[in-house]
Protein backbone atom coordinates (compact mmCIF):
# COMPACT_ATOMS: atom_id res chain seq x y z
CA UNK A 1 0.00 0.00 0.00
CA UNK A 2 1.40 3.07 -0.92
CA UNK A 3 0.01 6.85 0.40
CA UNK A 4 1.63 10.02 -1.24
CA UNK A 5 1.87 12.65 -0.05
CA UNK A 6 2.11 16.65 -1.69
CA UNK A 7 4.84 18.33 -0.13
CA UNK A 8 3.57 21.77 1.80
CA UNK A 9 -0.32 20.12 1.80
CA UNK A 10 -2.62 17.77 4.09
CA UNK A 11 -2.45 14.09 3.55
CA UNK A 12 -5.97 14.66 2.63
CA UNK A 13 -4.77 16.49 -1.02
CA UNK A 14 -4.94 13.81 -3.19
CA UNK A 15 -6.33 15.28 -6.30
CA UNK A 16 -6.49 19.02 -8.35
CA UNK A 17 -9.88 19.94 -9.17
CA UNK A 18 -9.76 22.64 -11.96
CA UNK A 19 -12.79 24.46 -13.71
CA UNK A 20 -13.89 27.85 -14.71
CA UNK A 21 -14.12 30.18 -12.34
CA UNK A 22 -17.53 31.63 -14.67
CA UNK A 23 -19.40 30.90 -17.22
CA UNK A 24 -22.42 32.46 -19.16
CA UNK A 25 -25.67 30.24 -18.63
CA UNK A 26 -26.34 28.69 -21.84
CA UNK A 27 -28.67 25.82 -23.10
CA UNK A 28 -25.58 23.63 -24.65
CA UNK A 29 -22.06 23.69 -22.49
CA UNK A 30 -18.64 24.23 -24.26
CA UNK A 31 -16.98 24.22 -20.95
CA UNK A 32 -15.23 21.13 -19.35
CA UNK A 33 -13.62 20.71 -15.85
CA UNK A 34 -10.72 18.17 -14.79
CA UNK A 35 -10.06 16.22 -11.78
CA UNK A 36 -5.98 15.45 -11.40
CA UNK A 37 -5.69 12.46 -9.28
CA UNK A 38 -1.99 12.60 -8.82
CA UNK A 39 -1.63 8.77 -7.78
CA UNK A 40 -4.38 7.92 -10.25
CA UNK A 41 -4.27 5.53 -13.15
CA UNK A 42 -6.80 4.66 -16.31
CA UNK A 43 -8.41 1.92 -14.58
CA UNK A 44 -9.30 3.50 -11.16
CA UNK A 45 -13.01 4.78 -10.86
CA UNK A 46 -13.45 8.94 -10.76
CA UNK A 47 -16.64 10.12 -10.46
CA UNK A 48 -18.32 13.57 -9.86
CA UNK A 49 -21.35 15.43 -8.07
CA UNK A 50 -22.46 18.91 -9.10
CA UNK A 51 -24.00 20.65 -5.87
CA UNK A 52 -24.47 16.92 -3.93
CA UNK A 53 -26.75 15.34 -6.91
CA UNK A 54 -26.33 11.70 -8.45
CA UNK A 55 -22.28 10.57 -9.02
CA UNK A 56 -21.48 10.73 -12.36
CA UNK A 57 -18.90 9.21 -13.97
CA UNK A 58 -15.89 11.10 -15.33
CA UNK A 59 -13.99 10.36 -18.71
CA UNK A 60 -10.46 9.02 -18.64
CA UNK A 61 -8.62 12.53 -20.07
CA UNK A 62 -5.35 11.61 -22.51
CA UNK A 63 -4.14 15.43 -22.77
CA UNK A 64 -2.03 17.51 -20.74
CA UNK A 65 -3.61 18.83 -17.48
CA UNK A 66 -5.12 22.73 -17.95
CA UNK A 67 -3.83 23.43 -14.26
CA UNK A 68 -0.61 23.26 -15.09
CA UNK A 69 -0.61 24.51 -18.50
CA UNK A 70 -2.47 27.39 -16.89
CA UNK A 71 0.90 28.34 -15.05
CA UNK A 72 3.14 29.04 -17.89
CA UNK A 73 1.05 31.14 -20.11
CA UNK A 74 2.05 34.28 -18.74
CA UNK A 75 5.31 33.75 -20.22
CA UNK A 76 3.86 33.65 -23.35
CA UNK A 77 1.23 36.47 -23.11
CA UNK A 78 2.71 39.07 -21.08
CA UNK A 79 3.47 42.26 -23.35
CA UNK A 80 6.98 42.37 -20.63
CA UNK A 81 9.41 39.87 -19.51
CA UNK A 82 8.43 37.53 -16.83
CA UNK A 83 10.45 37.61 -13.87
CA UNK A 84 11.63 33.87 -12.43
CA UNK A 85 11.71 30.46 -14.78
CA UNK A 86 9.38 29.53 -16.82
CA UNK A 87 7.88 26.24 -16.45
CA UNK A 88 8.34 23.02 -18.82
CA UNK A 89 6.13 22.25 -21.48
CA UNK A 90 3.40 19.84 -20.24
CA UNK A 91 3.02 16.38 -21.01
CA UNK A 92 0.19 13.72 -21.46
CA UNK A 93 -1.15 12.89 -17.86
CA UNK A 94 -1.77 9.71 -16.94
CA UNK A 95 -3.90 10.89 -13.99
CA UNK A 96 -6.36 13.09 -15.47
CA UNK A 97 -10.43 12.55 -15.87
CA UNK A 98 -12.48 15.04 -17.21
CA UNK A 99 -16.45 16.10 -17.38
CA UNK A 100 -18.44 18.28 -19.36
CA UNK A 101 -19.17 21.28 -17.30
CA UNK A 102 -22.86 22.02 -17.27
CA UNK A 103 -23.83 25.57 -17.83
CA UNK A 104 -27.55 25.01 -17.92
CA UNK A 105 -27.72 25.14 -13.81
CA UNK A 106 -29.02 28.54 -11.94
CA UNK A 107 -27.34 31.27 -11.94
CA UNK A 108 -25.68 31.90 -8.83
CA UNK A 109 -22.51 29.57 -7.20
CA UNK A 110 -22.28 25.51 -7.77
CA UNK A 111 -20.17 23.35 -6.11
CA UNK A 112 -18.10 20.43 -8.20
CA UNK A 113 -17.19 17.39 -5.81
CA UNK A 114 -14.92 14.46 -7.14
CA UNK A 115 -14.54 11.12 -5.73
CA UNK A 116 -12.04 9.02 -6.93
CA UNK A 117 -11.34 5.10 -5.60
CA UNK A 118 -7.51 4.09 -5.99
CA UNK A 119 -5.76 0.91 -6.46
CA UNK A 120 -6.37 0.49 -2.64
CA UNK A 121 -9.78 0.73 -2.08
CA UNK A 122 -9.07 4.02 -0.80
CA UNK A 123 -11.70 6.51 -1.63
CA UNK A 124 -10.55 10.29 -1.83
CA UNK A 125 -12.24 13.68 -2.23
CA UNK A 126 -11.86 16.91 -4.22
CA UNK A 127 -13.65 20.08 -4.73
CA UNK A 128 -13.62 23.33 -6.67
CA UNK A 129 -16.37 26.14 -7.10
CA UNK A 130 -17.65 27.57 -10.08
CA UNK A 131 -20.00 30.31 -10.92
CA UNK A 132 -22.89 30.86 -13.96
CA UNK A 133 -24.22 34.24 -14.32
CA UNK A 134 -26.91 35.63 -16.97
Amino acid sequence: QVDYKVAGKPASYQMNVFAPKEVFKAPKSRHWFYANVFMGSPENEVLYSIDGNEWKKMNFANEGDPAYESTFYKWDISETAVQGRRPSKSIVSTHLWSAKLPTNLATGEHTIKVKATDHYGKVHYGETLFKITE
